[in-house]
């Protein structure tokens, strides 16, 4: 069976790595690329300008916040969905193969590249942008490493949590749905604070809203304060979850059934 898990990684990463998600990656990555140097050469980074200092961490989590998403957005629009009507499930669970196997298969697939992209996109130009810049770098390796840890483990609840949408939602509807959910959750913990926040419930629900343990433990790592127990353990929660929920609806699936 591990052989079997391999060679279909290797499929998925071929049949996600079609030219217009190359194109839309490339455009991304350009614009990665424009984000971290532009500062630098339109002046804005100096002893006298508006950036005097670099937190290395902190810069690489704020690109993660950004660059994550993004990935999701074109990585993860109606995976199984396509796959249920293009008769590749069919195909792949007609072998030896079983439908957990396909479908970690394919979240390991989705994983590879984004952080392959991370990697091209935000550690490597962040490391160049470092040593090229004349302001105090301030580079914790131990913050650097966790917030590389948890940016992946993000994205791995992104990829899941799409994968499970797409599991019984037709189309492209799973990001559309996921960008509405992840969007309003800063909307709902303002309205939350502005008017509910003497109701504790309310509190506690929002906080809740939308599954965000791992980034907001990098917050809490590079602003200094305690090791964040709390976050994390809210995110592999929510990681465990989606992930059994997307075994759990997968196993259901009616690959015959003719879906429009």
């Amino acid at each position: 069976m591990k052989g079997y898990f391999w060679k279909l990684s290797t499929a998925e990463l071929r049949k996600t790595l079609t030219l217009p998600v190359i194109i839309l990656l490339s455009a991304l990555f350009l614009l990665a690329l424009a984000g971290t140097f532009l500062p630098l050469i339109f002046g804005a980074v100096g002893e006298e300008a508006v950036i005097r200092s670099l937190n290395f961490a902190e810069k690489i989590n704020s690109a993660f916040g950004v660059i994550i998403p993004l990935l999701t957005f074109i990585l993860c629009s109606g995976i199984v969905h396509i796959d249920l009507k293009s008769n590749w499930l069919r195909s792949v669970v007609a072998r030896p193969v079983s439908r957990h196997v396909y479908i970690i298969s394919k979240i390991n697939s989705l994983l590879i590249i984004v952080v392959a992209m991370l990697l091209l996109m935000v550690t490597i130009p962040t490391i160049v942008f470092s040593l090229i810049v004349k302001v105090p770098v301030e580079f914790g390796f131990w913050q650097v490493l966790f917030v590389h840890v948890a940016g992946i483990c993000q994205a791995l609840m992104y990829i899941i949590i799409c994968t499970w949408m797409s599991c019984w939602i037709p189309g492209f509807l799973n990001i559309i749905i996921f960008i509405v959910w992840m969007f309003s959750n800063s909307i709902i913990t303002q309205l939350a604070s502005a008017f509910f926040w003497d109701t504790q419930w309310i509190m506690i629900a929002s906080d809740f809203y939308f599954p965000s343990g791992f980034s907001d433990s990098c917050t809490t790592v590079i602003a200094g304060g305690d090791f964040p127990f709390e976050s994390i353990l809210w995110g592999i929660s929510a990681l465990a979850g989606f992930a059994a929920l997307t075994f759990w609806f997968i196993s259901f699936i009616q690959i015959d059934k003719n879906r429009d």
